[in-house]
């Protein structure tokens, strides 16, 4: 709605306030789910969608597409790389992938592999699954999209695991260690690890790089996004996303987390 709103005099869009916290909007996969177990099921998952397409037409050109579970965010210069492996567009690539695991197109080019995906009922998720429907049938994939009320939605993904793919809309701030844990097989806080991500080294990293020194950091902050991506268990979709404030509404935008901070600076205008 944004592009709209900026039309509106009573409505100001801001698109900044993300400075040292950012939205990160990814699609998991359940890696424990039998379907989904191969590596290179989840890979071709991945290279069948065209994310820059993804984001004109769900996100209406807001974001950008990323590889590395570290958003690319002025916050995060000094930590994120380009992974060595990188999922991405390659519809090819991706029967390929399908084929080597097994799941080879029949005469009608189905693989016989059906993904249930379980989302939250809303629009941005309605357009955003039925997308990536389209392109997931282009490798003789199917797709069963089940939507639900936030409740449900939550206590079937985070609390039962029961789906094949979801969607997480969750916030990172500076201090990655802290905040993006949940990739860790040993997190059982918010969003816990719906994927079910296991990997020891990940797990042992989240352990030790806080209290590292700033070169080690680097290095293992390096390894750590490597290792995430070459589990090829998420796709990163959007780092960000504008905000639209009443024009009424004085002391905006709270900078540099507009996110969370409180109203300490909010005043209301004289009409």
């Amino acid at each position: 709605e944004c592009d709209r709103l900026r039309d509106n005099d009573s409505i100001v869009v801001y698109d900044i306030g993300k400075e040292l916290r950012t939205t990160v909007y990814y699609i998991s996969f359940n890696t424990q789910q039998e379907k989904l177990a191969d590596p290179n099921v989840r890979k071709a998952l991945i290279m069948a969608v065209d994310q820059e397409a993804i984001i004109e037409k769900a996100f209406n050109g807001y974001g950008q597409a990323s590889y590395s579970p570290v958003p690319n965010n002025a916050a995060f210069n000094d930590i994120r790389i380009e992974p060595d492996n990188e999922y991405k567009y390659d519809v090819e690539g991706a029967k390929a992938l399908l084929d080597e695991a097994g799941l080879t197109a029949d005469a009608n080019g189905s693989r016989g592999l059906t993904i249930t995906v379980v989302r939250e009922n809303n629009e941005k998720e309605r357009m955003l699954f039925e997308t990536m429907k389209s392109y997931w049938a282009e490798i003789g994939v199917e797709t069963e999209i089940i939507a639900l009320d936030r409740a449900a939605m939550c206590e079937r993904v985070y609390a039962n695991k029961d789906y094949d793919v979801c969607a997480i809309d969750g916030g990172l701030s500076s201090d990655f260690a802290t905040c993006a844990n949940r990739y860790s097989s040993t997190y059982t806080g918010n969003y816990c690890n719906p994927g079910n991500l296991n990997n020891a080294r990940i797990d042992e990293i989240f352990t030790i790089v806080g209290a590292s020194d700033d070169a080690t950091q680097k290095e293992l902050y390096a390894e750590l996004q490597n290792l995430i991506a070459d589990e090829a268990a998420f796709m990163w979709l959007q780092n960000w996303a504008p905000y639209a404030v009443s024009a009424n509404i004085g002391g905006q935008p709270f900078r540099p987390d507009v996110q969370f901070d409180d109203w300490s600076g909010a005043w209301i205008k004289n009409n």
